[in-house]
């Protein structure tokens, strides 16, 4: 697993470190690829072609507002809050839980 963030190298080699304090298992290779699963979040853009993951949600969203492959305009709009998303399916995720929905 190539570790992307410094939390998950951390994790890693406190699991390292006790592995080899209780078991001794220096021929054992352990997969943690399953971290990559539960922990990364894709760029929002990933749809145009952003191959960056982050685990911090913080970090995520500062690159998302600078990405390169990020659209130009928002083309997407939610007639009940008014709030603007560059892309149709996270207009209907909004849509689904919007507070403001006309029952």
């Amino acid at each position: 697993l190539h570790i992307y963030n410094h939390h998950i190298k951390t994790l890693c080699e406190k699991i390292w470190k006790v592995r080899d304090q209780r078991w001794k298992l220096d021929h054992v290779v352990i997969d943690y690829s399953f971290l990559q699963d539960m922990w990364m979040r894709k760029c929002t853009h990933g749809k145009n072609g952003c191959p960056e993951v982050f685990v911090d949600k913080v970090e995520l969203h500062h690159h998302a507002r600078k990405c390169s492959y990020r659209p130009k305009t928002k083309n997407y709009i939610c007639i009940d809050c008014k709030i603007k998303f560059y892309y149709d399916e996270d207009l209907w995720k909004h849509k689904k839980k919007c507070p403001h929905k006309k029952k």
